[in-house]
């Protein structure tokens, strides 16, 4: 049989995954808003024609791999 204090502490525990649960969401949804963001602010290689190749190949364009690979989000919780 639960005591009172039992039933009080599952009731604060789903309360506070409750509140994770939204707070999750909106923060996924941020990440979604914020990557849309970033898409629009690449060089559009269709529309820019082979000056954009021609830079690229020379190294002096864009690099995916360097934009994603440098950020690491662990770093901060030491």
């Amino acid at each position: 049989m639960e005591t009172a204090a039992d039933l009080d502490s599952k009731t604060n525990q789903e309360k506070d995954l409750t509140a994770a649960a939204e707070k999750l969401a909106e923060c996924q949804e941020t990440i979604f808003l914020l990557g849309k963001q970033l898409n629009s602010l690449r060089p559009q290689t269709k529309f820019m024609g082979s000056s954009y190749i021609d830079r690229s190949s020379k190294g002096e364009g864009f690099r995916e791999e360097s934009t994603t690979s440098s950020i690491n989000i662990h770093d901060n919780d030491s």
